[in-house]
């Protein structure tokens, strides 16, 4: 699934720890209802803009 709860296509950078064997977790912003709109919105532009581009590709 995905750590920003969008089930699209896209991804993020996500602020996490690192350890020796890589990825040891994630930090996990609690967005207020602002935050996880504007970051919707932006997922959703994204998203949108790449279907245009794979479309004009084929």
């Amino acid at each position: 699934g995905c750590k920003h709860g969008l089930e699209k296509d896209i991804f993020m950078s996500l602020p996490c720890i690192i350890g020796r064997n890589g990825v040891q977790s994630y930090i996990r912003h609690l967005y207020t209802q602002d935050e996880q709109e504007m970051t919707t919105n932006s997922c959703r532009a994204i998203y949108d803009l790449q279907k245009t581009i794979l479309h004009k590709l084929e």
